[in-house]
């Protein structure tokens, strides 16, 4: 599958190549998404340069907002099947694929277009954590 990478930080208009990987797989606890849209942010911005909070693993792949269509389920991973539409947080979603914690993913409905549910992550994830 094809990736956009990059294998050290900096600048990552500078870095960032696309390249040909393995797919990834379904671990425990998480599922394998083909990719339809996805948001950059500023995140991106600060690990793409090793500033964010976390560290940064290298190589590394931006988006981390991702909306697409699960297509494998690892091992735990109760409330997804393959088929649905997820919305969430993850990490290298500038990809065709990308294994997720099944945690941090949300059904998306057919009738919700890819960049619509890609604006919403942050704002969902903070609505879900905080609704009563």
């Amino acid at each position: 599958m094809r990736i956009w990478q990059q294998h050290s930080l900096g600048d990552p208009m500078e870095l960032l190549r696309l390249e040909e990987v393995d797919d990834p797989v379904a671990d425990p606890g998480k599922v394998l998404v083909d990719i339809e849209a996805v948001g950059l942010t500023f995140v991106d911005c600060l690990m793409a340069r090793g500033m964010y909070q976390a560290t940064t693993p290298i190589p590394w792949s931006p988006g981390t907002e991702i909306v697409g269509r699960v297509t494998e389920v690892g091992e735990g991973v109760q409330d997804l099947e393959p088929g649905q539409r997820v919305v969430g947080m993850g990490g290298g979603g500038v990809a065709e694929k990308a294994a997720l914690r099944a945690a941090g993913l949300y059904k998306l409905d057919d009738s919700v277009s890819a960049g619509g549910g890609g604006c919403a992550v942050g704002e969902l994830r903070d609505f879900l954590v905080r609704a009563p």
